[in-house]
């Protein structure tokens, strides 16, 4: 079987993670399906079945990770929301200037020591209330993190305000931090 005979066939898997994101504003689907196949591709030329993974579950990694560094890098913060125990894990916030937001899992998470929390905190404390409520419950701090949108619910907001929001609160606690 040549590979465009491959990536039809295993089209699905595309299908099925991209789905996930239909609700996004202003997103072009078949942009993300094109990435979504570039993904499928990639993991097409690397499989190697003697590593014991199903093609299925390789593939369904790189799509995914194709997916999800389209929408990054046009803006669309991609979540998952997860359950952070009292603050001690913030997933998400970045403190390093040069590093993009990024809202997908990634391996390396900003752990939170006692004297860091302190600092957290008063940080926070310059935010407005609403902007502190949003960049505490979408990033667990002290609490469970929410999805956006119940979040943006909640408030009387719309998904893409919300969002602009928590990015432009996230700036702000980034240069209050860097200022200490």
């Amino acid at each position: 079987m040549n590979e465009s005979s491959l990536i039809l066939l295993h089209e699905p898997i595309v299908e099925r993670i991209v789905r996930r994101y239909r609700t996004l504003p202003y997103l072009d689907m078949d942009d993300l399906r094109q990435e979504g196949r570039i993904g499928l591709l990639l993991a097409l030329r690397r499989y190697r079945p003697d590593r014991g993974a199903t093609f299925e579950t390789y593939a369904s990694w790189w799509v995914r990770k194709y997916v999800v560094d389209f929408l990054n890098r046009y803006g669309y913060p991609v979540h998952k929301p997860q359950r952070v125990k009292a603050g001690v894990v913030w997933e998400r916030a970045s403190l390093d200037e040069h590093e993009p937001l990024s809202y997908d899992d990634a391996p390396d998470r900003l752990m939170l020591q006692s004297e860091e929390r302190a600092r957290v905190e008063q940080a926070l404390s310059t935010l407005r209330p609403r902007d502190r409520r949003i960049v505490c419950e979408l990033n667990g701090w002290d609490c469970e993190v929410r999805p956006v949108r119940e979040l943006a619910r909640d408030l009387h907001l719309s998904l893409d305000r919300t969002r602009r929001l928590h990015r432009d609160a996230l700036r702000r606690l980034r240069k209050a931090l860097t200022k200490h």
